[in-house]
């Protein structure tokens, strides 16, 4: 099974939430993905290799994959139009506000993403 970590979001627990979307590459055996929630909203598709806290306290992730919203899924840009990103179902490690609000998982829902 392919795990999405949401993680992320507009709190002000943004920090705690990366913190633990970083400690799940040694908690959970499961292949993962990890896609980050900043504070304008926008997601970004992180790659597994290169998650660490210094990439978000710089600002780095920006260089990332800026993805899409789509029924089922994510998508990022790719050199002949736009790529899905691959994963089963998503882990909302997003603290506070969007994470435990509700608005993420109705976001979910409304795109028929599993979560």
């Amino acid at each position: 099974m392919k795990i999405a970590i949401v993680f992320g979001g507009i709190s002000f627990e943004h920090e705690i939430s990366i913190v633990s979307a970083i400690a799940m590459k040694d908690v959970l055996k499961e292949e993962l993905v990890y896609i980050f929630l900043d504070e304008k909203r926008d997601f970004y598709y992180i790659p597994t290799n290169s998650i660490n806290s210094k990439l978000f306290s710089t600002g780095e992730y920006k260089k990332c994959d800026l993805l899409t919203l789509k029924k089922e899924t994510f998508t990022k840009k790719a050199m002949f139009g736009d790529k899905n990103v691959d994963f089963d179902v998503i882990l909302n490690l997003t603290h506070g506000g969007d994470g435990e609000d509700g608005i993420l998982a109705a976001l979910f829902e409304f795109y028929k993403i599993k979560f």
